[in-house]
């Protein structure tokens, strides 16, 4: 019998406890991986902080690590395949556990700490992609609030009307032209909270950006990297996604449009989960950056983050108008 798929989204809302034995052990050979990347660093408390909150010492936080991990797979070793109710808890222990990658490459980012590239490989660089535009349908409302492992579906059906896609997310080349065309001193993009956000910050580019002319260099974990024109652009807040698409006579997509894409769209060209993408709503985004685990990459995970946030690997698609 061949070996489940560790990393299939899907499992992680409906694989059974040997699953989920896997899955567990793999994210926390992940964490003690990426705490290694901070040993010897000024930022490694803080590691140690978001791998075990509220416990101290390296040696107590690693010993603790596996132990806990141990007692876990002891308890999930007594529950039935079957019994959903019982796994919910170790599917979401899973979730945190993935999540924590994400929060340990912003840390790595914001230190100039540069990672082992089996943790964090390049982002792949694809050709360009037309929208794609989908029909009117009825589609399931989202739960309420929070993370649902085993059941995205809400109470009741919704009817979502046709719209049109980009198929990729907004790449540094179509960022750089909003750039070169002034869109950073021209208010007509911007909403008022977004224009007192660029005022504050004094921003005239993603933050970091370091060169933008003749091509795109950043600060990237603590080097100079020249990036492809053709990758996705990164580190942008909510209110220069939105501030691109006003200039684009575009808009971002709604969670939903956004979440039916990523379901019905993938064999159309539809990539997700090259960046965390902003969304219409509430300061949400859909999917998860390129070096995340791909367990994280279900259509119907999404995130609460705060519009002016540019700190992490955010980036964004837009829809027609």
């Amino acid at each position: 019998m061949a070996t489940p798929d560790v990393q299939s989204a899907q499992l992680a809302r409906s694989g059974g406890a040997d699953w989920l034995s896997l899955a567990l052990i793999d994210a926390r050979n992940h964490t003690l991986a990426w705490l290694a990347v901070f040993e010897g660093s000024t930022a490694l408390t803080q590691a140690l902080q978001l791998a075990a909150p509220g416990q101290a010492g390296d040696d107590r936080v690693r010993s603790q690590l596996v132990a806990t991990m141990e007692a876990l797979l002891d308890q999930l070793a007594s529950v039935g395949d079957d019994d959903d109710e019982a796994l919910r808890p170790y599917r979401a222990a899973l979730h945190r556990e993935d999540r924590l990658v994400e929060s340990f490459a912003y840390l790595a980012q914001a230190q100039g700490i540069p990672p082992a590239t089996a943790l964090l490989a390049p982002p792949l660089v694809l050709a360009p992609r037309e929208p794609l535009w989908f029909a009117a349908q009825a589609v399931a409302a989202p739960p309420a609030r929070g993370w649902r492992p085993d059941n995205e579906a809400g109470d009741h059906d919704e009817s979502l009307p046709e719209f049109e896609i980009d198929a990729q997310a907004v790449t540094w080349q179509q960022f750089v032209e909003f750039m070169a065309d002034g869109g950073y001193d021209d208010t007509q993009w911007w909403s008022d909270p977004g224009w007192a956000w660029v005022q504050a910050e004094q921003r005239r580019a993603p933050r970091d950006v370091e060169q933008w002319r003749p091509g795109v260099r950043v600060q990237s974990f603590g080097r100079p990297v020249r990036v492809s024109l053709a990758a996705p652009v990164v580190g942008v807040s909510r209110h220069e996604a939105e501030a691109w698409c006003r200039w684009a006579r575009r808009r971002l997509p709604a969670g939903v449009e956004w979440q039916l894409a990523a379901g019905q769209g993938a064999s159309r060209g539809f990539v997700a989960h090259q960046v965390s993408e902003w969304v219409l709503g509430r300061s949400m985004q859909r999917g998860v950056p390129w070096f995340a685990p791909r367990r994280l990459a279900h259509p119907a995970l999404r995130s609460a983050v705060a519009a002016d946030r540019d700190d992490g690997f955010y980036g964004f698609r837009s829809c027609a108008p």
